[in-house]
Order: structure tokens, then C-alpha cells, then sequence
């Protein structure tokens, strides 16, 4: 396994690849929320196992709290500063992982739910031939 530093590129942002194929992501504060809003609330006892460690992984820590002043809202929502697209975690996500929070993002477009802001996320997460969680 080859770990390399992440540039400024979006196709540099992948941290870590296995066999040419991404298995760790260098995310920012701002897109590890991104995905959570799309990880899927019910499923069978695999994905439930799946989206359980993506959410403990992707879920930000006291301090990122802090750090970027997140806060709740009555209404659901949360607001948090632009210190949050600073602070970076490289974080593990398997193949079906990967397809979870893909179809999460292709639902939330399908139901015409999908937040504008997460798009070039999608994009660097599906990948360039549009399909990054099987063998091409």
C-alpha cells in the first residue's frame, strides 16, 4: 500500500490507493458532514454494520466541533464557520462503503434533494470513469 501526500487537485485528494482504486480519502470537516447527510437511515444488518463505521469515522470530534463552531439548529439543520473546509482527516471507506454514500448522493439528486454544494464531492468520490468501487 502506497500513502502519498494529498495536493491541491481533486484527483491528488485520494490519499491512499490499493490496486489503483482509492480505500482512503483525505476529506475536509465540510465534506465528511456532506456525506453524512446522505448515509441512509434503514437497510439490511451489512449496510447497517457499513454506515455505523463510516459514521464513527466520518463523525467530527469535540475539538473539530469546536474548532469550526458547529452548531444545531431547532429546525435540524447545522451551520458550522470556513474553518471547516481547513480542517482535513484522511479517512477509510471501502467498496461498499463507497457505493453506500454514492447512491446516497445519486437518492438525494433522484428525489431532486441534492444540496448544489456537495456536487464536485460526488464527483471526486464516484471518480473519473464514474464508477471508483469496481474493478474497471
Amino acid at each position: 500500500m502506497t500513502v502519498t501526500k494529498a495536493s491541491e487537485t481533486e484527483a491528488a485528494k485520494i490519499a491512499t490507493r490499493v490496486n489503483g482504486k482509492p480505500d482512503k480519502f483525505e476529506l475536509t470537516l465540510s465534506e465528511r458532514i456532506g456525506i453524512l447527510t446522505v448515509l441512509p437511515q434503514s437497510g439490511n444488518i451489512i449496510t447497517g454494520r457499513i454506515v455505523r463505521d463510516l459514521r464513527q469515522e466520518l463523525s467530527p470530534t469535540e475539538q473539530e466541533i469546536r474548532e469550526a463552531n458547529i452548531e444545531s439548529h431547532p429546525n435540524g439543520g447545522i451551520s458550522w464557520s470556513v474553518k471547516a473546509n481547513t480542517i482535513t482527516k484522511v479517512v477509510p471507506i471501502g467498496e461498499t462503503g463507497l457505493d453506500i454514500i454514492v447512491k446516497g448522493f445519486e437518492l438525494a439528486s433522484e428525489k431532486e434533494s441534492l444540496d448544489f454544494t456537495w456536487l464536485a464531492l460526488y464527483e471526486r468520490l464516484k471518480g473519473p470513469e464514474g464508477d471508483t468501487a469496481k474493478e474497471g
